[in-house]
């Protein structure tokens, strides 16, 4: 895997992320228990973020460093963290869904956003 390989991944999880979280916030509004439409994309999300995360876990193996100190924590530990929430989201009682995937999703945009920031932010040092 490529550094620009993980950076497209990267981009990806963003835009989807963002399309699903306004797609949830607004099927919200209408009713507390997701469509299986809503479900699949929510699923297509975290199966993005998965990818990018076995992409990011590649290049650390082969000595690739995303930022230094903290930052590296950030960069690593999010996606993780967001992967485990969207994941919780999925398997939650049907009732509770679209708040559920709201806050999996906006957390999962977050996140990419900074790891996204981090990774441009460092990619030439």
């Amino acid at each position: 895997m490529t550094p620009e390989t993980h950076a497209l991944i990267g981009s990806l999880v963003l835009l989807v992320s963002l399309v699903v979280g306004i797609w949830a916030v607004i099927a919200g509004k209408r009713s507390k228990t997701a469509s299986p439409l809503l479900t699949a994309a929510l699923t297509v999300t975290m199966v993005l973020l998965g990818i990018q995360i076995l992409a990011g876990i590649d290049l650390l193996s082969r000595g690739g460093s995303p930022a230094p100190g903290v930052l590296a924590i950030v960069h690593i530990g999010g996606p993780i963290i967001a992967f485990l929430v969207g994941i919780w989201a999925l398997l939650g009682v049907p009732r509770a869904r679209v708040g559920r995937y709201i806050m999996a999703d906006h957390l999962t945009f977050l996140v990419a956003l900074m790891s996204y920031i981090i990774g441009e932010a460092f990619k030439a040092r």
